[in-house]
C-alpha cells in the first residue's frame, strides 16, 4: 500500500523565548522579588511537522510532541508543558493566543486512537466495557463538525518538583473539524499562566533547593527555567557533598 508523506518545515522560530510577568520584581543585591500577583508568558513554536497517508486513513506527527490517548477520538499530536510560577503563588487562571494559523489544503481523514492493547477479548466484560466507552467517544467527536480539541491548551493540572511550582498546560497544535475533514494548524501559541499570592504569604516561607543535581533535572523539565534562577534565595554550600 502506497503511503503519502506531508513535510512541511516551519521557520518562524528556531529558539523558543520566554517572556517574564511585569510584576516580578528581582533585587539582584538581596536575591529577592516583590510578592506581587502578575502573570508568567511563554511562547511555543511548533516548528516542523508531517502527514502520512495510510490506507486507513491520515496521521500527524511532531517531533518531540506525544500525544492524548484518548480512545475512539482522533489520534493528534499533543504535548504537556511545565511552566514554573514564582513558589508559594497559585495558578488563577491558564489563557492562550495563537499565531499564523491557517487551514491545511485538502481534506483529511484523522484516525481514531484505538483501543488498549491490554484489553483481550478473552475478559468479554472488560472488553465490553472498553469498547462501549470507546463508541461513546467515538461518536461525540465524529458524529459532528465541533473543533477537536476543543480548546488549543488547557491546564492539566498543578504541578512541583522538589521546590519548584509548576503548571502543566497540554498544549494541542491541530484542530481538527471531523465532518468537513479540515485541519487547522497553529504554528506558533502564546500561553499566559495567571497567578496570586494567598493572603499571608512571605518571602520568608520560600525554600530554596538547588543543588547541582536538582538544577540539572529541573532545567530539562521546566519550560522557562531560566526565568525560576530569580525567585528562590541562593543556597550556600555543597549539599550534595554533605550528603556523602
Amino acid at each position: 500500500m502506497r503511503k503519502y508523506v506531508i513535510t512541511i518545515l516551519i521557520c518562524l522560530f528556531m529558539i523558543s523565548s520566554v517572556v517574564a510577568g511585569a510584576t516580578v520584581v528581582v533585587d539582584k543585591e538581596k536575591n529577592i522579588f516583590n510578592l506581587e500577583n502578575g502573570t508568567v508568558s511563554i511562547n511555543i513554536p511548533v516548528g516542523s511537522y508531517e502527514i502520512v497517508s495510510t490506507a486507513d486513513g491520515n496521521e500527524i506527527f511532531i517531533e518531540n510532541f506525544g500525544r492524548n490517548l484518548i480512545p475512539g477520538k482522533p489520534n493528534l499530536p499533543s504535548k504537556i508543558f511545565s511552566i514554573a510560577i514564582p513558589p508559594g503563588a497559585e495558578i488563577v487562571d491558564v489563557n492562550y493566543e495563537t499565531y499564523n494559523s491557517y487551514v491545511l489544503p485538502g481534506k483529511f481523514n484523522i484516525i481514531p486512537v484505538s483501543l488498549p492493547r491490554v484489553v483481550s477479548v478473552e475478559n468479554t466484560e472488560i472488553y465490553q466495557k472498553e469498547l462501549e466507552k470507546y463508541n461513546e467517544n467515538n461518536n461525540e467527536v465524529y458524529g459532528n463538525n465541533n473543533p477537536y480539541p476543543s480548546s488549543v491548551v488547557e491546564l492539566v493540572r498543578r504541578a512541583g518538583f522538589r521546590s519548584y511550582n509548576l503548571a502543566d498546560v497540554r498544549v494541542n497544535p491541530f484542530t481538527y473539524y471531523p465532518t468537513s475533514k479540515e485541519l487547522v494548524y497553529h504554528s506558533e501559541i502564546k500561553v499566559d499562566v495567571s497567578y496570586a499570592f494567598p493572603e499571608g504569604f512571605s518571602y520568608g516561607e520560600i525554600v530554596a533547593d538547588n543543588s547541582e543535581i536538582v538544577k540539572k533535572n529541573a532545567e530539562k523539565i521546566i519550560y522557562n527555567y531560566e526565568q525560576t534562577k530569580n525567585w528562590y534565595p541562593e543556597y550556600k554550600g555543597d549539599r550534595d557533598k554533605k550528603r556523602r
